[in-house]
């Protein structure tokens, strides 16, 4: 064979060659073309959908467990049950939501979701038809804002467990910044309306001094002793907030808005340290008041009054020794002393202003009263009267605590009050005594 053919059979074909494009790379540019450490250039990071449905259902969850902790201790000074409902209820909330972000089980968001939408229902009937056992058997709740948000959070967590619980969704694919950023401005939402809801002015569950939404109260000036209230003060017929206690029905009675004097507020020191003193110690229980001659007229869940009928019509008014009714907080064979309450007569209707605006009366309008006996009842199922009585303003009654209570000793009745009264005084008695 030639040279030249030897050449010819050695040398590539015009297709076989490389383009220029295509030949060897340098060092350099096999450096510049070398991916930098970490995601691709121009690849947008991106996470199942998953976690955020997670974060928010947390979220919702755990402002729902804020609230009915919130709402436990009037709930269970109305009724025990719904009391230990509303706390069993917070700490499985609580529990689930830790739950939804340390497992993925999907037992655990079935499980969830089961009692969100319990929950819910409860609610339902509680503000339509109304529950059909407890105190308030039969009759719809009004809706307050506190429990409307709480119905809008668990129906936040019901909707993240079926999305989590559906095959495809957790599955999709979201932009981490948008989708990190929602579930931001979701859980600040959740936290900020959650917060709101705890405020006595907004939840709807309570007002100034400690009362409920719905109640008034003149302030009246003068010499007042620090902390308490002085001036007309009325309940409206409804609170609008959760079920009553004892603050629904109140109509002012004899009371004035007028400056209070030295003078007065000296009367008033001295009836509310009289009374004190000549109850505190001879009515302790409920057992003591009606070993004395005391009977129950009243009483709402766990809070009981007792009247003496003697007392009642003895023409006998404002007297320590002789005080028409007490108020008591019994669960069982266990009660405490509240307080005190004056009653007038028919003979003597308006009840004596000796304290000028710090003795403040009221009456009952939604009481059932028997003009023979002198009790004032509640009205049963259906607002039924027991024979011999009927609805209608009671006679003038004027309260005195013997406890600490917010607003002074004359405020009258609201269940946030109590509740705080009792919960410290329970606190204060069961203290260590401290020895010197």
């Amino acid at each position: 064979m030639a040279d030249n053919e030897l050449v010819t059979l050695l040398t590539p074909s015009p297709e076989q060659q490389l383009p220029p494009q295509a030949t060897a790379p340098t060092k350099d540019q096999q450096t510049a073309a070398r991916p930098p450490d970490g995601p691709l250039v121009g690849r947008r990071a991106t996470i199942q959908a998953d976690l955020p449905l997670r974060y928010i259902g947390a979220a919702a969850s755990f402002g729902c467990a804020a609230i009915h902790f919130a709402v436990m201790p009037e709930h269970w000074l109305e009724w025990k049950m719904a009391g230990l409902f509303f706390g069993v209820l917070a700490w499985v909330q609580v529990a689930y939501s830790v739950a939804l972000l340390t497992s993925r089980r999907r037992l655990v968001v079935e499980a969830g979701l089961v009692v969100q939408l319990g929950t819910i229902g409860v609610w339902a009937l509680s503000r339509t038809a109304g529950m059909p056992f407890g105190p308030q058997a039969g009759q719809a709740e009004p809706a307050s804002f506190i429990d409307v948000v709480s119905t809008m959070l668990e129906v936040v967590v019901a909707v993240a467990a079926v999305l989590l619980l559906m095959r495809r969704v957790p599955q999709i694919r979201l932009r981490a910044p948008v989708a990190l950023a929602g579930v931001g401005v979701l859980i600040a939402g959740v936290v900020g309306t959650t917060t709101a809801s705890l405020v006595p002015s907004i939840g709807g569950h309570q007002h100034a001094h400690g009362e409920l939404a719905g109640h008034s109260h003149a302030v009246a000036s003068g010499d007042i002793p620090a902390g308490w209230v002085a001036g007309c003060h009325s309940h409206a017929a409804t609170t609008g907030g959760v079920a009553d206690l004892a603050d629904v029905g109140h109509a002012a009675g004899n009371c004035t808005d007028a400056q209070v004097t030295s003078a007065q507020r000296a009367a008033a020191e001295l009836l509310a340290a009289d009374t004190t003193a000549a109850v505190a110690n001879r009515y302790p229980t409920l057992q003591a008041a009606e070993r004395a001659g005391y009977q129950v007229v009243n009483q709402t869940g766990p809070l009981v009054h007792v009247a003496n009928h003697v007392f009642q019509n003895d023409g006998r008014m404002l007297d320590p020794q002789r005080v028409e009714s007490l108020v008591y907080v019994s669960y069982g064979r266990i009660s405490m002393l509240l307080g005190a309450m004056y009653i007038a007569e028919p003979a003597q209707p308006q009840g004596p202003l000796i304290g000028g605006a710090l003795t403040s009366w009221h009456i009952h309008t939604n009481l059932c009263v028997d003009p023979v006996r002198g009790t004032a009842l509640n009205p049963g199922r259906n607002g039924a009267c027991a024979p011999g009585s009927a609805v209608g303003p009671t006679l003038q009654m004027l309260h005195v605590w013997t406890i600490p209570y917010q607003g002074g000793p004359f405020a009258d009745i609201s269940t946030p009050a109590l509740i705080t009264a009792v919960t410290s005084e329970l606190q204060r008695r069961a203290a260590p005594v401290q020895r010197s």
